[in-house]
């Protein structure tokens, strides 16, 4: 689903069916980041404001009697909290007029269990660095599974960051539909008989928390990555990386040393070897040669995660 979230002159976020209401074009072409005044169909100059309404129609006479307010931009649920966007990224729940009343978001029930955390690491607080999208040739729950499990961190990471961590220190727990993971780093050892008060957490165990569905946020010692993933077929996945740092780089020095972790993390890390086992996953599956795939004790949380799919599977058939 093409998406287009808008912060307008007033602050205010919005997110819209990224399609003119016209002839269906795709209407703002640019990926990523950009800045409009309005929003302008390149097919017949069909334009809309940044709060998704119809301002103008070419040649409107053309039309009759068109109702500009009933031809504004498709417009989806979307709330602010921890410093995140959250959209529910569904047609059925959007609204066809700008301005039209929308239920909100359940995030209170979605992000129980997790709400308490992200503002333990004050997330809110952090700012936009770098993003990469790319599309990768595997099931996008593939993907989850090489980020719910600490077994493979020292083997599938022994060149990159796996000196960093022990081997197999890890624990997991369900929050709700979500996956919440410890895996401590080999400064695990100076917590030993200190009081928990006084512990920087991030410098003693790398926190990832998978959210159910599609993302995941991993808090680095200084930075926090997060994954969004969008299925476009059974063995293709948009990968949505996002680099997010505490405060906005105060000098050339501290930007350099972000672009040098973003780089490390996003291409030596994530498409190197998580990306890389996945696509190696999907090619093994449709080989044929597993029936069934096996789990040991140290990936359980993939267990969780599969049965919390399988669940809302059911529910969705019955």
């Amino acid at each position: 689903l093409p998406l287009l979230t808008i912060r307008d002159r007033a602050g205010r976020i919005g997110t819209f069916i990224n399609v003119c209401r016209h002839r269906g074009m795709r209407l703002v072409q640019a990926e990523g980041q950009t800045c409009l005044r309005s929003l302008v169909c390149p097919y017949h100059q069909w334009t809309y404001g940044l709060d998704g309404a119809l301002r103008h129609i070419p040649r409107r006479e053309s039309f009759g009697e068109i109702d500009s307010a009933t031809r504004g931009l498709i417009a989806l649920p979307t709330e602010v909290r921890n410093g995140l966007i959250w959209v529910q990224a569904r047609p059925d729940t959007a609204q066809p007029e700008p301005g039209g009343q929308q239920s909100p978001l359940p995030l209170d029930r979605h992000l129980a269990g997790v709400d308490a955390d992200f503002d333990a690491f004050a997330l809110a607080d952090y700012h936009f660095f770098r993003q990469h999208v790319r599309t990768v040739a595997c099931n996008w729950k593939l993907i989850q599974d090489a980020f719910l499990d600490g077994y493979h961190v020292t083997r599938l990471h022994k060149n990159t960051v796996g000196p960093f961590f022990p081997d197999a220190l890890a624990t997991s727990d369900r929050l709700g539909d979500h996956i919440r993971s410890a895996v401590a780093r080999n400064e695990i050892a100076e917590a030993i008989g200190r009081p928990a008060a006084g512990l920087d957490l991030r410098h003693h165990a790398t926190f990832a928390y998978t959210l159910f569905p599609n993302a995941i946020l991993i808090f680095h010692p200084d930075y926090t990555s997060i994954i969004s993933l969008f299925p476009l077929s059974p063995d293709q996945t948009v990968f949505a990386h996002s680099m997010l740092t505490p405060r906005p780089p105060a000098s050339d020095q501290e930007r350099d040393h972000f672009e040098r972790s973003f780089r490390l993390i996003d291409q030596g890390v994530f498409q190197a070897e998580d990306i890389f086992v996945s696509e190696g996953a999907q090619r093994g599956m449709r080989s044929g040669a597993n029936s069934v795939l096996l789990f040991g004790s140290l990936e359980g949380s993939a267990v969780q995660f599969h049965q919390v799919i399988e669940r809302e599977l059911a529910r969705e058939a019955s």
